[in-house]
């Protein structure tokens, strides 16, 4: 088995307005419950494209990632003249449910932002589990860090191993070179 999950689900109400590092509950159809964390949030500078923005949170991302573990993810919204994100975890290092939450006055672009550990052998934790509906007789899990799975929808991936950043347009679309992740230490 390769690949990561990537579960998308729209639960705003609750969630935009939890402070950042609180640990709450988020019942996953079909999953179960999970845990799910917000991190932090981000609005770009009026103007400033898309992908300039992404390449500026990126970092952020692969911080993240790179200190638990886990993925963290985002809607991308924009208000018409700014993008912004309010990204999240379920301390999971297969998955990450997007919760639909954005910054406020502003709506969803139809793309997030994800980040991938940078190991391609995962030891399963309890969450992983409960995503990949794999029983606890099966210690690990294979993956490929560097590339979108087959579930990821159109957005950006924060290749954490390689320091890449990629496009897709669509589930399945052949990714593009967005840049290079910089600077992590914010």
């Amino acid at each position: 088995m390769r690949g990561f999950v990537f579960v998308v689900l729209a639960f705003a109400a609750t969630l935009v307005a939890s402070p950042a590092g609180a640990a709450q509950k988020l019942q996953v159809p079909g999953v179960g419950t999970v845990p799910y964390e917000r991190l932090f949030s981000e609005v770009s500078e009026p103007g400033e494209t898309v992908s300039a923005f992404v390449l500026k949170v990126a970092p952020r991302f692969a911080a993240y990632t790179r200190e638990t573990g886990y993925e963290a993810c985002a809607v991308i919204a924009t208000d018409g003249t700014r993008f912004g994100v309010v990204v999240g975890s379920n301390r999971s290092q297969i998955s990450c449910v997007l919760v639909g939450a954005m910054p406020e006055g502003m709506h969803s672009t139809g793309e997030s932002i994800h980040s991938h550990p940078e190991v391609a052998r995962i030891s399963l934790t309890d969450t992983d589990r409960a995503f990949l509906k794999i029983p606890v007789s099966v210690p690990t899990y294979s993956t490929d860090p560097d590339e979108f799975s087959q579930k990821d929808g159109a957005g950006y991936l924060v290749a954490t191993s390689t320091g890449r950043v990629l496009y897709q347009a669509r589930a399945g679309a052949r990714a593009r070179w967005v840049g290079r992740i910089t600077d992590t230490s914010k």
